[in-house]
């Protein structure tokens, strides 16, 4: 690991709660480091799911960020009774359009990959709604227009498989362009200050009685705290909602300060 944690403030922790039509199946804790003497953010995230055959799956993401919002390392370790994996993503310091990429299986290195990405600009997919959007402070957003980001999935789940990296992009847009300001929604009975956004998947033409449409998109809808781009919820279009159950802001940081100076101090 990159950051050492264990030598870093800590600055934020909390949980989130995944609903499927009210009913509580997953939950996620999080928790947001600096450490000490450089220009890093670690995001810490573990989440919890009980599978249909009783067994529970664990899920670990840590996902370190420099001053320009861009990835340092991503690692997401998996778990799932005799079964466990680690993937780990770290863009080359030298260019930055090139991903090291280490799957390991069980405890054994099972391969490694030199990823190519035709930005030097992107995220890393996580299954983390604490790491979603740490993209936002990685360029101006511009709340008149659809705005697009690069990013780097892996599709390898318990096994490696040549070609499962993937690039692509994702858009966000603001529901109302006419305004661009912050909203008010209740989470868990308390009022919070908030940015809506949308997301939305790249955009797939398909071919129709043979001519290319665009499907209708559906987006993913985001509310963001002021906390480091943390959500403090997000409503899936199949009815899925993940809702902050707790958020603590450990240092009582002037939000909007603290994310200014640590964009300065990679200058």
């Amino acid at each position: 690991m990159i950051a050492d944690i264990k030598n870093a403030e800590k600055l934020f922790e909390g949980s989130y709660e995944y609903r499927d039509k009210r009913k509580m199946y997953s939950q996620e804790n999080f928790k947001v480091f600096q450490p000490f003497d450089t220009d890093l953010l670690v995001y810490h995230a573990e989440i919890l799911t009980r599978c249909p055959n009783g067994e529970f799956l664990k899920i670990y993401v840590t996902y370190t960020i420099n001053s320009e919002h861009l990835p340092v390392e991503v690692i997401i370790r998996k778990e799932l009774g005799v079964l466990n994996v680690e993937e780990i993503f770290r863009p080359m310091a030298k260019n930055q359009q090139f991903i090291d990429y280490t799957f390991k299986s069980n405890g054994k290195r099972v391969q490694i990959e030199e990823f190519q990405v035709p930005t030097g600009r992107y995220h890393i997919s996580t299954p983390a709604t604490t790491c979603a959007l740490i993209f936002l402070g990685s360029k101006k957003y511009d709340p008149t227009k659809r705005n697009s980001y690069s990013m780097v999935r892996s599709e390898n789940d318990w096994e490696y498989a040549t070609g499962n990296l993937k690039h692509a992009h994702v858009y966000l847009e603001t529901e109302n362009q006419a305004h661009t300001g912050s909203e008010e929604i209740m989470v868990k009975g308390v009022k919070r200050e908030c940015r809506k956004y949308l997301y939305f998947e790249q955009i797939k033409q398909e071919v129709i009685k043979g001519k290319k449409e665009t499907p209708d998109e559906i987006p993913v809808v985001f509310y963001i705290s002021e906390h480091v781009s943390l959500p403090y919820l997000v409503e899936f279009n199949d009815g899925i909602v993940v809702e902050v159950g707790q958020l603590k802001d450990l240092q009582n940081h002037d939000a909007k300060e603290f994310f200014k100076n640590f964009g300065k101090m990679g200058a």
